[in-house]
């Protein structure tokens, strides 16, 4: 299984760090960060010493740890979070009827087709995000960065804990696991 973290508001590159290593102990093969504008990935697990030297250090931002169950494990396009139109998503779970989606997946990994998906639906974001819920029929945990730069969170039957302006795949100090198919904004600390 994958991991997925999140930060909205003040957070600092340790708390981010440490985040990121709790959630590689979920996904071996390439991890990512994304933020407004701003996206780096690499292949391998996390490691600390990795975060990059110039990347935001305000504001939100998604991280995700990749186990690869489709693409191949070695492709730096395949790795998440996806940008599509402005909007940043981390999945954890499989879509095995990506191709029924009708949406564009270049990079072969099934995931990437929820971004484009999201970024076409023309209403707000909770409802996007129950439409989302409806048609996903696997478990999954999904963090969503929207152009105005909130993170929206959504799982069913996979780890997705929240706290203090916080998100992780893992439990983490103070965090909760929030109700299956039940969007929820990240609120910034």
């Amino acid at each position: 299984m994958c991991g997925i973290v999140a930060c909205a508001g003040r957070w600092t590159r340790l708390e981010l760090s440490e985040l990121m290593g709790l959630a590689a102990q979920r996904g071996p093969d390439g991890w990512g960060l994304a933020a407004a504008g701003w996206r780096h990935t690499a292949l391998g697990r996390f490691k600390p010493v990795q975060m990059p030297a110039a990347m935001p250090t305000r504001g939100a931002i998604l991280g995700h740890a990749r186990l690869a169950t489709s693409a191949h494990c070695t492709s730096l396009a395949a790795l998440q979070p996806f940008a599509v139109d402005g909007i940043a998503v981390a999945h954890n779970g499989t879509v095995p009827d990506a191709a029924a989606w009708a949406m564009p997946w270049p990079t072969g990994n099934d995931s990437e087709v929820l971004a484009h998906w999201l970024a076409q639906q023309g209403d707000g974001w909770p409802a996007r995000l129950r439409r989302l819920a409806q048609r996903l029929r696997t478990p999954y945990a999904v963090a969503v960065l929207t152009p105005a730069g909130a993170v929206w969170l959504l799982r069913r039957q996979h780890p997705l804990y929240v706290g203090a302006g916080r998100a992780c795949s893992r439990p983490f100090a103070g965090a909760r696991l929030p109700a299956d198919d039940s969007p929820i904004c990240l609120e910034p600390v």
